[in-house]
């Protein structure tokens, strides 16, 4: 019951309860002859009268009503996105009509008929259309449409409705593994289509000197790795031996007869670092010869590159000698040239600007960062809308302040009278609701695979439970913690850069040690010296347990898969330690032992340009497939009418990625599939493993906001999310080494 205190002010009654934003009060102002009452009603935290009432219970009512709606606002606003869209959804959406109309309303306009082979559903014809008229306003189209919703058929088909039945010209750069199944898809949606696979600059040379037009709609598919071709680079370091006599200063000495590297252009003798006194080290000639670096002192680059003609870069080809041949250009997984620096996105923006018309697309538009779209706004068709706003080409850090998260530390020393004063910052996970208002909106078109639920399959992703390690691994893996938790205050607080991956070593080391109880070795990290030294800093050297049997983790997800191959389900299972602690080959063992067919995908053994091939041949005789997630996650789909159908996917172990994660678990959930598809993690309960999904599915969650999906964190999984998953684990880490100090206190 809402609290109201009663008064008399100038001889006359009041009523009013809260206080600053929550004030409300009412009080008696004219008293008629026939007795009716006149109340004058305030709220806020200043007199703004908002209007009367004639008695005072009427007021009082008000009071009350006023405190009731303040409640609930705040309690939905405190809760999530979803219960504040859920009360002010349609005065929301009013508000939107009435202010922003929309180029493309999926409940009043019609799609545009096209004359495709493949017919698109209903929801992916109203992408196609809204893409096609935001070329015609001018705008660059993102189609951010989740995994399995067809987006490589909405931009072909986006672009032969836009040509209306013209001859044109298109080129798709597509990830390395893809340039086939492009080329299938194109055909198998538009009619006479010519499509050529691009491998070399020189299969574009003989369009290039017809400069012929098209006849029809010709295709050109290209993959990232072909665009981006260059030639290699050598160092180039001037080796020789002193032969003069010994000199040297306070910082470095040179000896007779030993073996420097030189500048080619100033001559400088070149240095690596420091030695225990603070002398300078020379540069060793095993070093120079790998590393590419720069002179000391002229800062000129010692290295080369080597002129060979058949690797010269595509996409550099096509912008310098081919500026107007292609009017079309589709950019598959848009997200992977998001880097500012990257060749992938350099060639990327080269063809862009050679095309009339661009269209990107992709399933995972964003990361948890707002700088993931800073370079692509740049580069694919958002210049201008970066401009207007006074965003300036580069600056990261300010775009990070302006729509994500940052943080800033500032030190103070006292030096005797003197007081310096260091200012650091570094991005932290996290998005402004503003970038999509003032960057995204006008250019992106979103597709979820629930609007297309009439023809998908029911999906569900579950995460096993009540896995836990025995004794003797549960000791080790404590040890290992508290060991690393030691350390991990240290780290936080280092200023040098390298902390951070040592970091990332023992997290992994934390992380991963449960699933590979032996073969560890000396855990440790090396340490950046002031004198610049890297010296090394042991932490733990954790015992080889037994490797004979199997645990308990291993136990339950070869059950899991069992259980499921006996329901007539093949399965594809996950693994992030494939490298030098490799789990695939134990797990594909213990999978054997069951009577049950398995292949491992291996990227040495399969290039990418040839998984398509050995999936289509392993799949179709094997019951389970082992392999990273990596290898899969774009573009590939794991099932095949009446060849294989890999509709159930396990993973033993998770990664940091939420692109990763997000492409990975869809690649079986998509159109034509026919079986129920099932996502399924495993982790050892109480142990890092569970923190990682936890805090992937708050990343998750972020990501999902801002791409159009409410989620179930609402804004404060936009503007409230904390630190990278490595140091997320750190911080967890930390906080239990001092819960369980305060316990043994």
């Amino acid at each position: 019951m809402i609290e109201i205190n009663t008064g008399i002010s100038g001889g006359k009654k009041y009523h009013q309860s809260g206080e600053g934003e929550a004030y409300r009060k009412a009080q008696l102002t004219h008293v008629a002859r026939d007795g009716t009452e006149r109340w004058v009603l305030w709220s806020g935290a200043g007199p703004t009268n908002v209007g009367t009432r004639s008695s005072e219970r009427e007021s009082i009512d008000w009071i009350e009503a006023e405190n009731e709606a303040i409640r609930l606002s705040a309690q939905h606003d405190a809760q999530d996105l979803t219960a504040y869209i859920e009360l002010y959804g349609e005065a929301l959406a009013g508000k939107i009509r009435s202010d922003f109309k929309p180029l493309h309303d999926v409940e009043r306009d019609e799609v545009i008929e096209t004359d495709l082979v493949r017919k698109p559903f209903p929801a992916q014809a109203h992408v196609i259309t809204a893409a096609v008229k935001a070329w015609n306003a001018g705008i660059t189209p993102w189609i951010t449409a989740d995994m399995g919703t067809g987006k490589t058929l909405m931009g072909i088909a986006a672009v032969h409705t836009h040509a209306k039945g013209r001859p044109y010209r298109a080129i798709a750069m597509v990830p390395p593994h893809l340039p086939e199944k492009w080329k299938r898809e194109i055909e198998g949606t538009v009619d006479g289509a010519e499509v050529f696979i691009v491998r070399r600059y020189s299969d574009l040379v003989f369009m290039q000197k017809m400069r012929s037009k098209p006849v029809g709609p010709e295709w050109y598919v290209i993959s990232q790795s072909t665009a981006k071709l260059g030639n290699p680079v050598i160092p180039r370091v001037q080796w020789g031996r002193i032969a003069g006599p010994s000199r040297g200063t306070r910082k470095y000495q040179i000896v007779k007869g030993v073996e420097v590297g030189r500048c080619v252009r100033c001559h400088g003798v070149q240095f690596d670092g420091r030695d225990t006194r603070g002398n300078k080290k020379l540069l060793a000639r095993e070093k120079g010869e790998k590393k590419l670096l720069k002179c000391h002192d002229c800062h000129e680059p010692m290295y080369q590159q080597i002129a060979k003609t058949d690797r010269f870069p595509v996409a550099k080809y096509i912008a310098k000698k081919m500026p107007a041949t292609f009017d079309y250009f589709v950019l598959d997984e848009m997200h992977e040239s998001k880097g500012a620096s990257s060749q992938i996105a350099k060639s990327m923006s080269q063809i862009h600007v050679s095309c009339k018309y661009s269209v990107g697309l992709t399933g995972t538009l964003l990361g948890g960062y707002a700088q993931n779209v800073m370079s692509l706004l740049w580069r694919l068709g958002g210049a201008r809308s970066m401009v207007s706003h006074g965003e300036i080409y580069g600056n990261e850090g300010e775009f990070s302040k302006r729509y994500g998260r940052t943080e800033t530390k500032v030190a103070t020393t006292t030096i005797g009278r003197r007081e310096q004063v260091k200012t650091s910052s570094k991005v932290k996970p996290g998005i402004m609701p503003t970038l999509y208002g003032k960057h995204l909106i006008s250019r992106c078109i979103t597709l979820e695979l629930h609007q297309l639920s009439d023809h998908l399959p029911p999906y569900r992703e579950t995460t096993a439970e009540g896995i836990a390690m025995q004794p003797d691994v549960l000791q080790a893996y404590t040890d290992i913690c508290d060991a690393v938790a030691e350390n991990i205050g240290t780290l936080m607080r280092h200023p040098d850069r390298s902390a951070r991956s040592a970091i990332a070593r023992l997290i992994y080391a934390s992380l991963y040690y449960p699933d590979h109880p032996y073969g560890w070795g000396e855990i440790g990290y090396y340490e950046t010296a002031l004198n610049g030294n890297r010296e090394w800093r042991s932490v733990i050297t954790p015992p080889d347990l037994a490797t004979e049997d199997a645990r308990p983790k291993e136990e339950a997800f070869v059950d899991y898969l069992e259980s499921e191959v006996n329901r007539g389900r093949q399965c594809w299972a996950f693994c992030e330690m494939t490298g030098t602690k490799d789990v695939q080959e134990r797990l594909s063992s213990l999978i054997r032992e069951r009577g049950l067919t398995t292949a491992i995908l291996r990227s040495k053994e399969v290039p990418t340009t040839k998984r398509e091939a050995w999936i289509a041949e392993n799949g179709a005789k094997s019951d389970i497939i082992i392999s990273n997630p990596t290898l899969v996650k774009t573009g590939l789909e794991l099932f095949a009418p009446g060849k294989h159908n890999f509709s159930t996917i396990a993973w033993y172990q998770t990664g940091y990625s939420v692109y990763t994660l997000r492409q990975a678990s869809r690649r079986s959930w998509r159109i034509g599939q026919t079986e129920d598809c099932e996502v399924k993690f495993f982790a050892y309960e109480d142990s890092l493993q569970n923190d990682v999904i936890r805090l992937i599915g708050q990343k998750l969650q972020t990501s999902q906001a801002i791409e159009g999906r409410a989620s179930g964190n609402g804004l404060s999984s936009l503007t409230d999310t904390t630190d990278s998953i490595e140091v997320e684990l750190a911080k967890v880490l930390a906080q239990r080494r001092i819960a369980s100090l305060d316990l043994a206190k």
